[in-house]
């Protein structure tokens, strides 16, 4: 064909575009046939449309086109661009920022790929399958854009009592309900490390729906898991132990680092806590030691003394702390076969704190109206006892010591005499002797 002939069939093209610049276009098959809402229809049973094949560098750089361009449609040729915009041969449109990648066989659009947005409720149904979930840094997170509805950042697990999950039949009073096992490469398999169980704690209806949590370990040198907590349906929390009776129940031995509070209040130093009875709060009170009981002391050695001497101090005395004594006091008369037949004799001891002289002067601290030992010996016995107790008040804020003095006595009978002695009185010389002093709270 030479160029005039070429010219000619140019402009009859061109006459005939113009004449219909604002018609429908189309290609192929049945040219007479077209859609009706089509700009241009392309129809062939054994031919495709072949778009431009370039060669993209990156899905943020518009290159080789010279601006990103929204609705551009091309074929990449190339693999090039470093994750997340790196490029892959395939489908690309443009975004007007970017080229964005056509989802195919081998490149499903989805979460793997492309970020996006959940636009209604989805149902994976897994069947015996496992969804696993790797990563070398974080592989699972949630994040909420929002802070006053704090509910709906929850992670849901369901289980129906049906091996069918869509069927909703109701779980019975201990069941399993769900869990979260953690676990730990062996170089074979995988060993159970911990888990938190959710267990159902009635049979389940529209109107009951109690449950509790069960936390296992495992221990070192095993790979069973072992029960460590639970907090049961009423909110009572076991540690060591499966059927909680009180909202803490320990099992086992409790170290407390820190203060312990009752009611808020911590207490001061050297209190301790009393009971205030069942399902009240125990309260601080201060520490009042236990104390020991006291014992007199006796100056040993041999004594002999007349029935009718005057008072004077025996040797024998008790220190005392501050505070409530009772002082008993049990020491043997002795009277060595010189008490005369159809006679008898009595004979005293008090406490003084004084220890010189012949004059008695009571202490003051005694307490009520028993403030003398009293014994009594008859015949034709030769020996007798004063027993008794006697209570001193040590009022004041140190150690005070009290001595025991022999007071003047008595006779009665016929054959009464002052001539009657008594042997190593209160001198710790007989094995009965004692004098002991108990803390009276």
């Amino acid at each position: 064909m030479n160029k005039k002939n070429k010219f000619i069939i140019l402009l009859i093209a061109v006459g005939l575009f113009s004449q219909r610049g604002n018609a429908q276009v189309k290609i192929g098959d049945n040219p007479t046939t077209i859609q009706s809402n089509s700009l241009l229809e392309l129809e062939s049973t054994n031919k495709g449309l072949l778009l431009p094949r370039l060669t993209l560098s990156a899905t943020n750089n518009a290159s080789p086109l010279s601006a990103h361009v929204a609705g551009m449609v091309v074929y990449n040729t190339a693999t090039a661009g470093t994750a997340p915009n790196d490029v892959t041969p395939g489908y690309y449109y443009n975004d007007g920022s970017k080229w964005v990648r056509v989802a195919d066989a081998a490149n499903p659009q989805n979460i793997y790929t492309t970020n996006g947005t959940l636009n209604s409720n989805r149902v994976v149904n897994m069947e015996n399958r496992t969804l696993d979930f790797r990563g070398t840094i974080q592989n699972f997170s949630i994040t909420r854009g929002t802070t006053s509805d704090v509910s709906n950042a929850w992670i849901m697990i369901r289980k129906t009592n049906n091996a069918d999950p869509s069927v909703n039949t109701a779980l019975v009073s201990g069941s399993a309900v769900s869990g979260i096992l953690f676990q730990s490469a062996n170089g074979t398999s995988f060993n159970r490390n911990a888990s938190i169980n959710a267990l159902s704690a009635e049979n389940q209806t529209t109107t009951n729906g109690g449950g509790s949590l069960v936390f296992s370990t495992t221990p070192l040198g095993s790979i069973s898991e072992m029960e460590r907590m639970r907090i049961m349906h009423n909110g009572n929390v076991g540690i060591g132990v499966s059927s909680p009776s009180e909202v803490l129940h320990v099992f086992g031995n409790f170290r407390l680092t820190g203060a312990f509070m009752p009611n808020n209040i911590s207490g001061t130093s050297g209190q301790i806590l009393q009971s205030s009875g069942a399902n009240i709060a125990p309260v601080w009170i201060n520490y009042t030691p236990v104390r020991p009981a006291i014992s007199g002391v006796f100056p040993g050695g041999s004594s002999t003394h007349t029935w009718c001497q005057a008072s004077f101090y025996i040797g024998t005395y008790i220190d005392l702390p501050p505070g409530k004594w009772a002082v008993n006091a049990t020491l043997t008369l002795n009277g060595g076969g010189s008490l005369p037949s159809a006679s008898g004799f009595t004979w005293h001891a008090a406490w003084s704190e004084i220890n010189t002289g012949t004059t008695y002067n009571a202490t003051s601290d005694v307490v009520g109206n028993a403030n003398q030992y009293v014994g009594y010996v008859c015949s034709p016995m030769q020996f007798g006892f004063i027993n008794g107790t006697i209570i001193l008040n040590n009022t004041s804020t140190s150690t005070k010591r009290y001595y025991l003095w022999q007071m003047a006595s008595s006779t009665s009978g016929s054959g009464a005499s002052c001539s009657f002695s008594v042997s190593n009185f209160a001198r710790g010389f007989h094995t009965e002797d004692q004098i002991i002093a108990y803390p009276m709270y």
